[in-house]
């Protein structure tokens, strides 16, 4: 099961979305037809396999193409239902998430192979994904970066995985350090790769096992590894990337004394000590 690999957790959360047409009549009286992304429902964990069957079965337009899962899990949805499929609205916050899963770099390649260029381009964006995992396996051997649990074929591009252990908590002075890990790897491969250095948010969804990029006309796949077979520990990746506590947690310790302090915004600050209560209480 694909989700499984990355929601280990019983009783928590992930999101599945999709990208989705909306056609309206313009001032031409012609129709236009725009996509954007929108959600599909948030799975429970212990509901996955009946909740994805159910998906495919009565709904499969949502998920077999431009489909996207969220690589983190999270504790509570929002309380109302999307009308389309049923599941429970997605509350896609790094302040609900109760697990890390993956740490994560997306590397932008695989475009402009059409032979028409952009007048503004970035010559990094042109390659293969194959020349991209091949760069990939030469920054592992030479110990520039870990080696990737996971990677994936999203398209046109090339997504990367460092599994974390199952119990990884998304504490807020985690979620820092998780942040600057995947910053930090991100930087390291950008020399001489295009990497998206906006991607290294908790709150992250990318595309999942088996749906068609309509884009490209290729389908993403997943290909795991072994490496390491618990999942890391965020501790190992900053003493491998020589990550000082300070710059991993300068923005945690911002948020917690800014949850903490007296009369700002009491109603947010409460429901940040329940859930990092709730974390507690799940130990």
């Amino acid at each position: 099961d694909f989700f499984r690999m990355f929601h280990r957790q019983p009783d928590t959360y992930f999101g599945i979305l999709s990208k989705q047409a909306t056609t309206v009549v313009g001032d031409d009286d012609q129709p236009k037809t725009t996509y954007s992304i929108k959600g599909v429902g948030f799975v429970n964990t212990d509901d996955t396999e009946d909740a994805v069957f159910g998906l495919l079965e009565n709904h499969s337009e949502l998920i077999s193409e431009d489909a996207y899962f969220t690589v983190n899990s999270y504790f509570k949805p929002l309380p109302w239902r999307y009308p389309e499929t049923g599941l429970r609205a997605i509350k896609r916050k790094e302040s609900n998430l109760a697990y890390l899963n993956a740490c994560y770099v997306d590397i932008d390649v695989g475009r402009f192979n059409t032979g028409k260029l952009p007048k503004e381009y970035d010559w990094r964006q042109t390659f293969p994904w194959q020349h991209a995992l091949f760069y990939v396996m030469l920054l592992e051997h030479d110990g520039v970066i870990p080696q990737v649990s996971a990677f994936a074929k999203s398209g046109r591009g090339l997504y990367l995985f460092w599994m974390l252990s199952p119990e990884t908590k998304a504490f807020p002075e985690l979620v820092g350090r998780y942040k600057a890990i995947n910053k930090e790897i991100c930087q390291r491969i950008l020399p001489d790769m295009y990497a998206d250095q906006a991607a290294r948010d908790a709150a992250r969804f990318l595309r999942f096992q088996g749906s068609l990029h309509r884009g490209a006309g290729e389908y993403v796949t997943y290909h795991f590894t072994s490496q390491p077979v618990d999942g890391y520990a965020l501790d190992d990746l900053c003493e491998f990337l020589q990550l000082q506590p300070e710059e991993t947690q300068k923005k945690a310790t911002k948020f917690i004394d800014k949850a903490i302090e007296k009369g700002s915004a009491p109603a947010r600050s409460a429901g940040s000590v329940l859930t990092n209560q709730r974390r507690f209480d799940d130990a």
